[in-house]
């Protein structure tokens, strides 16, 4: 498929981004940090209200931890996977030239998601196990951050390796900040309460904070290549790419030899 200047597809010229701004980091737009935070914490609200409807029923007055450890990890497990899901159509909403791969992003954060399940949910049992009220709501918040936390991973792992770096250092400030956070407020509430903001605010944090986090350090970091031209973290690759091409056609070259 060919766009009318016989270019492929995704080198569409037509659009606002240049041939240029493909050989250098992603270009972002104020715009497009608001609209990113926007959609991170509609996705948690979302997220959230999945996960409170479902659990509603389960709160008693020892909070989470009197539910049942399978279904709670379960609820959280397909609910967290609907607001991922939510997440990758956002970033293909706000960059279509960058987030292409939907098939492949779809298939690896679903198989991600189950893997995740299969590691948090003997964590579950093992907090509901336990005579510690709040440990259920901890594995919860971990359960929340470390999904948010590595489906932003994998969205640029498919979409932008070039540039994972970038990703990888905003992710994991995003996500002290979420921690942060989510233990400064969980500590200051009572007993009573405490139930409902992990369910409310540790979902809303993480998605919205790691989102906007990420989306800020790249949008720091092309301000300085715009100002300077000068690709360091893009270079990086570039550099293991031309490496590793050299040692292919070495490896090819001696082997084809008679």
């Amino acid at each position: 498929m060919t766009n009318q200047n016989n270019n492929p597809w995704y080198l569409d010229t037509n659009e606002v981004t240049t041939l240029e701004e493909y050989l250098g980091p992603p270009k972002i737009e104020p715009i497009n940090i608001l609209m990113m935070s926007l959609w991170g914490f509609i996705s948690g609200i979302i997220g959230w209200l999945f996960v409170f409807a479902f659990s509603y029923f389960l709160l008693s007055n020892d909070g989470l931890s009197g539910s049942s450890p399978i279904v709670l990890s379960m609820i959280a497990f397909f609910c967290f996977a609907f607001a991922n899901y939510l997440l990758m159509y956002f970033y293909s909403i706000v960059f279509p030239e960058k987030y292409t791969n939907s098939r492949i992003i779809f298939t690896q954060i679903s198989i991600f998601s189950i893997i995740l399940y299969i590691l948090i949910s003997p964590m579950y049992m093992y907090a509901s196990a336990q005579v510690v009220p709040k440990l259920v709501l901890f594995v919860f918040i971990f359960h929340n951050i470390m999904n948010v936390l590595w489906v932003n991973l994998i969205l640029d792992i498919i979409s932008n390796y070039r540039y994972i770096l970038l990703n990888i250092y905003g992710t994991l400030i995003g996500t002290i900040i979420s921690v942060f956070l989510t233990l400064f407020i969980f500590s200051g509430f009572t007993d009573s309460t405490q139930a409902l903001y992990a369910l409310i605010g540790s979902v809303i944090l993480a998605f919205t904070w790691i989102v906007t986090c990420k989306i800020l350090i790249v949008y720091a970091y092309h301000i300085f290549y715009k100002n300077t031209g000068s690709d360091f973290i893009g270079n990086i690759f570039q550099s293991l790419e031309d490496e590793e091409k050299k040692i292919e056609k070495y490896v090819e070259t001696t082997l084809t030899k008679f």
